[in-house]
């Protein structure tokens, strides 16, 4: 009996682990959470990342950013000067004729003048240019990085207007001499770039007849000039606008060469500006 007693008895201890391991659930997976040392090292790291690509071009003249970029804005005002300003600008092909108009502010009517036979001649209002130094601003997101040395001018017009006023007087075979600047009435003008630098392209009527072509434009650049401490500087404003020319060319008379104020390495904006040779 004892010895029957004590055999149940050791395998009673043997079963009893195995059954109370069935009854017992697995150990549940324990999920490793980022602690907050690491979060915060991670956030550390991004925010330097960003900071140093913003500051990559401060450092390194690159052209272009990612994440970041510089923008010209103005800084101290420097000067305030009041200028005739163009609406438009228009120049004649030689024995020919030219209209143009302008319109530089939203909701405005246009101003316009007609040309003939190798003139020149520009529409002015009046305005109060402001001046500032040019400062470099930090924008997010990518684009190109601007050099942002000079000066910076802002056009606030006052309404007083100019008929058409003469930048070249008739018959010049060559735009390459026009005026860049007027005075009249008291004041002077913002320095215009109208004239003829190089050619783009060409307008024969030799051996046919005569030719009529119709631009349009988007902008004119102009200098502004003004005063700093007793000497003479100019600062570049482009004027945002819409620009419509007509250039009619005498049938059977030469050959325009045309310097496309809009393309090229030439590129102030407005219409064309020539220069003439007659047919052989």
């Amino acid at each position: 009996m004892s010895s029957q007693a004590d055999t149940i008895a050791i395998w009673r201890d043997r079963a009893e682990p195995d059954a109370q391991a069935a009854t017992t659930p697995p150990p549940k997976r324990r999920r490793l959470q980022p602690s907050r040392r690491t979060v915060l090292s991670g956030l550390i790291a991004t925010v330097g990342l960003v900071v140093l690509l913003a500051a990559i071009p401060l450092a390194v003249p690159f052209p272009w950013s990612l994440v970041a970029h510089y923008e010209c804005g103005p800084g101290t005002v420097v000067a305030t000067t009041d200028l005739w300003t163009p609406w438009v600008l228009v120049n004649a092909p030689y024995g020919g004729y030219a209209n143009g108009s302008g319109s530089l502010l939203a909701g405005s009517g246009r101003l316009g003048t007609t040309v003939a036979l190798g003139g020149a001649a520009g529409m002015f209002q009046r305005a109060e240019w402001t001046v500032t130094t040019s400062i470099r601003v930090l924008v997010a997101g990518p684009g190109a990085n601007a050099d942002c040395a000079g000066f910076l001018a802002t056009p606030r017009f006052v309404g007083e207007y100019l008929g058409a006023v003469p930048l070249q007087p008739q018959n010049v075979t060559s735009d390459a001499r026009e005026n860049v600047s007027i005075r009249t009435a008291g004041y002077d003008s913002v320095l215009v770039d109208n004239g003829y630098s190089e050619a783009d392209r060409s307008v024969s009527t030799c051996g046919g007849g005569k030719g009529i072509l119709g631009v349009t434009a988007s902008r004119e650049t102009v200098q502004v000039p003004f005063t700093l401490d007793g000497s003479s500087h100019s600062a570049s404003a482009t004027l945002d606008g819409s620009f419509n020319y007509t250039y009619s060319f005498p049938g059977g008379f030469g050959t325009w060469s045309i310097d496309d104020l809009n393309v090229g390495s030439h590129a102030p904006g407005g219409g064309w500006a020539f220069s003439f040779t007659p047919c052989s």
